[in-house]
């Protein structure tokens, strides 16, 4: 199935992410919202040398109709196949690959880098995960990013969700926001992509 995806280059080839390559993954809302809401910040990601390719996963929904559990084991799938397609872009070294994710988005990018995709780091941001701990069979480092008063994603499942992944020796991050959006104001997304970047300069160098 082709999935439509917007694919951000590297703009300085010799940045220190140079090479690396990021998944990032649209919330509940849809690609229409948040392509327009993180296309600066995936810009400035390429200014350090990385690849970005924001996939719309609900392109690979399938039937309406279809039971949620169902339509989110699609959602892995298509998650784990732009990795895949991801690694193959030239210029990307398959070795050096990350997931972040907003929302629904951000469940998925920390259940699929833990399950099933070949990444190094996953970021999940406003989210949390509902995996059983048996099914966690991966490790790579997590940065979990969450608001303080999130009305729609309360902090405690995001703690719970950090608190499952460490008990499966899963190398978690937490960092609170002082807000109480769910939906955040760009100077927030500014705060959040620079976390990213750190963290990802971090597991990607």
């Amino acid at each position: 199935m082709s999935i439509p995806t917007v694919l951000f280059e590297p703009r300085r080839p010799d940045g220190a992410l140079s090479g690396g390559g990021l998944v990032l993954l649209h919330g509940g809302g849809g690609a229409q919202i948040d392509v327009p809401r993180f296309f600066s910040h995936a810009v400035r990601l390429t200014d350090h040398g990385l690849t970005v390719a924001m996939p719309n996963y609900f392109a690979g929904s399938g039937e309406a109709g279809e039971v949620r559990r169902s339509m989110t084991e699609r959602f892995r799938v298509v998650v784990d196949d732009a990795v895949v397609w991801l690694a193959a872009r030239p210029g990307v070294d398959r070795s050096r690959l990350a997931l972040m994710g907003y929302s629904r988005g951000g469940h998925l990018a920390t259940e699929v880098a833990v399950t099933r995709a070949d990444v190094r780091a996953a970021i999940g941001v406003a989210s949390a995960g509902g995996l059983e701990p048996a099914a966690i069979r991966r490790t790579p480092p997590v940065l979990l990013i969450y608001a303080k008063g999130d009305p729609v994603v309360r902090p405690r499942y995001t703690r719970r969700w950090a608190g499952v992944l460490r008990n499966r020796e899963v190398p978690v991050t937490l960092r609170e926001l002082d807000s109480p959006r769910h939906i955040f104001e760009d100077v927030e997304w500014s705060d959040i992509f620079s976390s990213a970047r750190t963290f990802l300069t971090r597991h990607l160098v």
